[in-house]
């Protein structure tokens, strides 16, 4: 085989290896910007559930608001 053939192989390897290297740490780096905003939603909703879970009526006050079903 022609060396030169086998030196070009070896460019277009590391040319694609290079690239690849570079697909890998933008990948890797939207995957860390996804678990930013998937913990970031989780306290959102912790939070939301807290507020929802205070304004709840007592238990003394559900029987006005829901009255219980009539029997047919």
């Amino acid at each position: 085989m022609n060396s030169c053939y086998l030196e070009g192989d070896r460019v277009h390897m590391l040319f694609n290896l290079a690239f690849m290297g570079t697909e890998l740490k933008i990948v890797w780096g939207e995957m860390n910007e996804c678990c930013r905003y998937q913990a970031r939603l989780q306290q959102n909703l912790m939070y939301l559930a807290a507020i929802a879970d205070a304004q709840q009526p007592q238990a003394g006050t559900t029987a006005a608001h829901n009255p219980p079903p009539q029997v047919l």
